[in-house]
This record gives structure tokens, sequence and C-alpha cells, in this order.
């Protein structure tokens, strides 16, 4: 009877804890590739936005869009999007007019 677990139960135990071991990595995989695609979906939004806004007058709601666009940036973006975000809205708040020129490409 012993020999037979040793032979059955060793291999079948081994098989349960590689399966649940694959389990938890394709998990935390498919969790962070989600948070990375979010990520990705928020920042071409924002960015849509921002082209929208380029060269056109920002006033009432379309103002309000472009900083929740500037928000999201900042939010989600890497450090060198944090810094032009922040650059244009200081430029924005100082001359009511913001450049456009930044490049808050996804990287």
């Amino acid at each position: 009877m012993i020999d037979v677990l040793r032979v059955v139960g060793a291999p079948l135990l081994a098989a349960i804890v590689g399966g649940l071991v694959v389990h938890i990595a394709a998990r935390r995989r498919d969790v962070e590739n989600e948070r990375r695609r979010q990520r990705v979906d928020y920042l071409v939004g924002a960015y849509r936005t921002l082209a929208r806004a380029a060269n056109r007058t920002l006033s009432g709601e379309r103002a309000e869009t472009f900083e929740d666009a500037l928000s999201d940036v900042i939010l989600l973006g890497n450090d060198e999007q944090i810094r032009l975000a922040r650059e244009t809205i200081n430029v924005l708040a100082d001359r009511r007019e913001a450049p456009m020129d930044a490049d808050f490409r996804i990287r």
C-alpha cells in the first residue's frame, strides 16, 4: 500500500502543486495585461482629446474636457508624459493658451 502511495501519490501531488503554480502565474499575468490595456485605452482617449483641442479656442465644456485629458495623462502617463502635462497646465494657467507641440506618445 505504501509503495502505491509513493508511486502514485508523489507524482499526483507534484502535478497538483505544479498546476496551481502555473494557474497563479497565469492569473497574475492576465491581471497585469488587463491593467496595461486599460492604461493604454485611457491614454489613447486623452491623446485624442488633446489632439481635438489643438488650435481651437478652449471654452466651456471643451476646456473641461481638455483638463480631464491632462489629468488622465498625469494619473496614468510615464514620467516624461507627466512632466509635459504639468508644463502644459502651467502655460495654460499663465497665458490662457496651451502649446500643443508636446509629445505625449505612449511608450
